[in-house]
C-alpha cells in the first residue's frame, strides 16, 4: 500500500467518525479524499448511497465480519482491513478500488445495530466461497 492510500485511509477513518458522529462530512475532509483517491472515492460514496453495501457481522463474540459490495460489475466481498478486492481494477493495480472505500467507510460509519448478524459458520462459507471462486 503506498504511503498516500495509508494517509487516506487515516482520513477516511476520521471522516466515517464524523459521519457516524453527526451524519455529515466537513469540506475540507472531503477534499482531503478526492485528493487521494481522485474519482475512487466519489464512486464509492455513490455506492453507499446507493444501499450497496452491507456489513455480515458475526453474532457471537468472534469479531469476524465480510463486507459485500454490489456494484454494476458484480458483488464482491471485503475482508474488513484487508485492502484486497477481486474486481478487475484492483487485480490490475493492486491498488485500493472503490468496493475497498465503500466497504471500510460503511464498516467504521455505522452503528453496530445496523450490521446484519450472521453466524461464525455462515461468515465461513462465504469466506471459503470467495476464495475458490
Amino acid at each position: 500500500m503506498s504511503i498516500s492510500t495509508i494517509i487516506g485511509s487515516h482520513i477516511l477513518d476520521k471522516c466515517a467518525n464524523e459521519y457516524r458522529e453527526t451524519g455529515d462530512i466537513c469540506l475540507k475532509d472531503l477534499v482531503a479524499l478526492h485528493y487521494t483517491f481522485q474519482q475512487k472515492i466519489l464512486l464509492a460514496f455513490e455506492l453507499v448511497d446507493l444501499g450497496s453495501v452491507t456489513v455480515f457481522k458475526s453474532s457471537t463474540s468472534s469479531g469476524k465480519a465480510m463486507i459485500r459490495v454490489i456494484s454494476s460489475q458484480g458483488d464482491y466481498w471485503i475482508v474488513p482491513g484487508s485492502h484486497e478486492c477481486q474486481c478487475i481494477a484492483f487485480q490490475r493495480n493492486k491498488d485500493v478500488c472503490k468496493h475497498i472505500l465503500a466497504a471500510e467507510f460503511t464498516m467504521k460509519a455505522m452503528n453496530v445495530e445496523d450490521y446484519v448478524l450472521v453466524t461464525d459458520d455462515y461468515l465461513s462459507k462465504i469466506f471459503l466461497d470467495k476464495i475458490f471462486q
